[in-house]
């Protein structure tokens, strides 16, 4: 049985609860979306967001909230997903890209301090593979900041709940994250204004992209187990670094300094980052570059490696080559770049089998 690197986590429960949604003919946007609503906001110790059918459309109802106007620039890290991109386009702002930290793959502070100097207007925070900053210095720039906590729900910081620093926050629900509607994503804020704001923009321009019941049905009972399925996914991460610190690579995250969610186990391969992808797919477990929809993935991005592969192509950095626009000026990113080559995930979530489990800390331990 081949084992991938993603995998909702499904029980009899969620069955259940959307089961008991459909019976119930209730599977439009309804009570069960503002059930689900409030029980994530509760987790997330914010007042409230909104939920809606797309990450997508939650990512631009954070952007409305700030009331950025046609020009203004927008700082990313170079790892975030690439749909920030069409997204920040589509509104007319300018994406201004930066480099990552040397030592974590967030937003580095001398690329944030240099596009601050360029005109940034709001800045977006993604916790990349649950990654959280080491301090709060994003936090005390003057600008607001949009902290997108898909890959670190659950995960504290400091004395605050991850999401719980930013103006507005965004959370994907799709299938491959820590919980899941099976689609969709939330916005929310930990001020109570700017919730009532986000309520009114989705009112008004999202009234037709609000969850369905039915997605919320499923979220309900995937909140009620979010701290065990995080409990889960620490216990077999702590299991799988032993196995992989036998072999010639290491972890992502191998200090205990780390502040962090176990979203998947990403480990930086030495060399053969192709071999070590073959190898574990002759053994039945799937392992794939953990960066290959992040905006450094896309093409025209320098590859280190020097030749061309599915995930880069040119050396001239900077450009869409897709669609011909300008992401940035005509820089490189070595700090994602080393990461988007050397950095592979390998599965981790909690309805891994305790077979999945051996058989996988095998492989770990034995990659070429």
């Amino acid at each position: 049985m081949f084992i991938p690197v993603n995998r909702a986590t499904l029980r009899r429960k969620d069955f259940n609860s959307v089961l008991n949604c459909l019976v119930s003919d209730q599977i439009a946007p309804g009570p069960l979306n503002q059930e689900f609503t409030t029980s994530l906001s509760r987790a997330l110790t914010v007042p409230g967001g909104v939920s809606l059918i797309s990450y997508r459309s939650s990512i631009h109802c954070a952007l409305e909230l700030l009331e950025l106007e046609e020009g203004d620039g927008v700082l990313i890290s170079s790892l975030a997903p690439k749909e920030y991109l069409q997204v920040i386009e589509s509104r007319g702002l300018v994406a201004l890209v930066a480099d990552v930290d040397p030592e974590r793959p967030l937003l580095s502070t001398n690329s944030v301090q240099h596009q601050l100097a360029s005109g940034a207007k709001a800045i977006i925070l993604y916790y990349s593979l649950g990654s959280m900053p080491a301090g709060d210095d994003i936090f005390q720039l003057g600008i607001p900041v949009i902290e997108d906590i898909t890959q670190a729900v659950g995960g504290v910081w400091g004395d605050q709940p991850c999401g719980s620093r930013g103006r507005v926050g965004v959370l994907s629900l799709d299938p491959g994250g820590l919980i899941t509607t099976g689609c969709g994503g939330m916005v929310f804020s930990r001020d109570r204004r700017s919730v009532r704001t986000l309520k009114d923009i989705a009112g008004q321009g999202f009234y037709d992209q609000l969850l369905p019941d039915m997605n919320a049905a499923l979220g309900i009972t995937q909140v009620r187990e979010l701290q065990r399925f995080l409990d889960k996914r620490f216990e077999i991460a702590q299991v799988f670094r032993e196995a992989l610190l036998r072999s010639r690579h290491s972890p992502l995250f191998n200090d205990e300094d780390w502040v962090c969610v176990d979203f998947s186990f990403p480990i930086l391969v030495k060399d053969g980052r192709l071999e070590v992808i073959q190898y574990a797919n002759k053994k039945g477990i799937q392992s794939e570059p953990a960066f290959k929809d992040a905006i450094v993935a896309v093409e025209g991005y320098t590859s280190p490696e020097g030749g061309n592969d599915s995930l880069g192509g040119s050396s001239s950095a900077g450009l869409d080559s897709s669609e011909g626009r300008e992401i940035n000026t005509a820089r490189q990113f070595p700090n994602a770049q080393e990461l988007l080559w050397r950095c592979l995930l390998f599965p981790l979530y909690p309805s891994l089998a305790r077979r999945d489990v051996q058989l996988i800390c095998k492989v770990l331990s034995t990659l070429p």
